[in-house]
């Protein structure tokens, strides 16, 4: 059995990336791994769930998958229950990822990794070199995928591959005004009061010449979709690298942005137990406390944060 599959917490380039890969993999099952966030759950609710035959985790069979797809990751961490196949005598492993190497990636049998702002812009690749082509449905999947990981190719992730792929995805029939919808969204009347907390719980730190922006906050219960906030209160402050540590009900959770070379916040991110890549990443915390959390993090910062040049320096 062949089993598609992304990180826990999908996005819409892991979503994209397994419906790519399907048209590698006619045979293979799409399967998630865990939770997905809300404008995911959104966007498959109108049915986009049945038209691929998504399966769930509890109708497949672990001990008989002989062939695990992975895509938008490497870490065998955020597979969640399906990590479990790893130790599948035999197993193959083919891997599409986007993120830089790091400490814990999978091995695979066949690896594509690419230093793209998305992991779609491969698959884009791929596909165009094989001369297949998308329904418009899969074009504007593809297309969500892409804007959202390059923050609609405003990250410095953003590369011309990237811009590449969104041009053929719109010579294939993406639907830009279901992009937009998704995408770009107002704030609900519940999240407003949520991202004033968010800015009145901020500090400022300088970590070698560099400002960054940790904000800490107590919530009872879970919010859906808190990086809508954090990347709100970047824009709003126009802050360079904005970290969020959350705690929401019994879970912390680690929420990072960053638009600066000198703040690679998957870095960061993947060495608190998350993922992400340069520009935006997030890791759910666990057996610390809050304090001990900013603890952490602020430490990482003055070890991975950069020093920005000075201004007498380049003269």
């Amino acid at each position: 059995m062949e089993i598609i599959t992304t990180h826990i917490n999908a996005d819409f380039d892991g979503l994209a990336s397994m419906v790519a890969a399907k048209k590698l993999y006619p045979k293979a099952t799409l399967v998630f791994s865990g939770s997905a966030e809300r404008p995911l759950r959104d966007f498959l609710s109108q049915d986009i769930r049945n038209l691929y035959g998504f399966k769930k985790i509890k109708h497949i069979d672990l001990a008989s998958v002989t062939r695990l797809i992975v895509v938008d990751t490497r870490q065998a961490n955020r597979l969640g229950p399906l990590e479990e196949c790893l130790e599948n005598p035999g197993i193959e492993i083919h891997l599409y990822d986007h993120h830089p190497d790091a400490p814990g990636d999978m091995e695979g049998n066949v690896e594509h990794v690419e230093a793209f702002g998305s992991t779609t812009a491969l698959f884009v690749g791929l596909l165009r070199e094989q001369g297949m082509t998308l329904f418009p449905d899969e074009a504007t999947l593809m297309s969500l995928g892409l804007h959202e990981d390059t923050g609609s190719f405003l990250y410095a992730t953003t590369t011309p591959a990237d811009l590449q792929a969104a041009a053929w995805l719109l010579e294939q029939g993406a639907d830009l005004d279901i992009v937009n919808q998704f995408v770009t969204k107002d704030l609900s009347s519940e999240q407003i009061p949520l991202l004033s907390l968010l800015l009145e719980n901020a500090m400022t730190y300088t970590v070698h010449s560099v400002s960054i922006t940790v904000s800490r906050l107590t919530l009872p219960t879970y919010v859906d979709d808190f990086a809508v906030l954090v990347r709100r209160m970047m824009v709003m402050e126009n802050l360079d690298a904005v970290f969020a540590l959350v705690c929401m009900g019994e879970r912390l959770y680690l929420i990072c942005r960053s638009r600066i070379p000198e703040v690679n916040v998957g870095v960061i991110a993947r060495e608190m137990g998350g993922g992400g890549h340069a520009a935006a990443s997030s890791a759910t915390i666990r057996e610390k406390t809050l304090f001990e959390a900013e603890e952490e993090l602020l430490y990482l910062l003055h070890r991975h944060v950069k020093p920005r040049a000075m201004a007498g320096e380049l003269m």
